[in-house]
């Protein structure tokens, strides 16, 4: 459910969230993998469950993660001024200093190639470990 990308800045739009009285901080580097469903709707049901909304933003509970901790906000227009950005949330009670904090049982490494002016950057995966001793 980890990966790296490179953050943009979008005036207007905000890295925290409030929801039930818990603040909540975008974590740039940390995604959920979507990969093999058909859709972004497919994948939120299989892997999250709505929670809640903060402005025109769904918010989502992270299947097998405590809401206390994580959360996945779904804001794809990005329209609105002070909306949150989309992705993944942690607690602001919650420090994480390493990977290890994370204990990820598998990591994908990707490279992000520099965008041109006809596309937007590539990502190209350099490594993929399962083996818990290395990573």
């Amino acid at each position: 459910m980890a990966g790296c990308t490179k953050v943009q800045g979008k005036a207007g739009l905000s890295n925290s969230v409030n929801l039930d009285g818990t603040d909540y901080i975008l974590q740039p580097n940390i995604q959920i993998n979507f990969d093999g469903f058909d859709n972004l709707s497919e994948g939120l049901s299989e892997l999250c469950e709505k929670v809640g909304t903060v402005g025109n933003a769904d918010i989502y509970r992270i299947r097998d993660l405590g809401q206390d901790d994580w959360i996945f906000v779904d804001n794809n227009s990005m329209l609105s001024s002070n909306a949150p950005y989309g992705g993944v949330y942690l607690s602001s009670a919650v420090r994480m200093e390493t990977v290890a904090d994370f204990k990820p049982d598998y990591i994908d490494i990707y490279y992000l190639t520099p965008p041109t002016s006809e596309q937007s950057g590539a990502g190209i995966r350099i490594v993929s470990l399962d083996d818990s001793e290395i990573i």
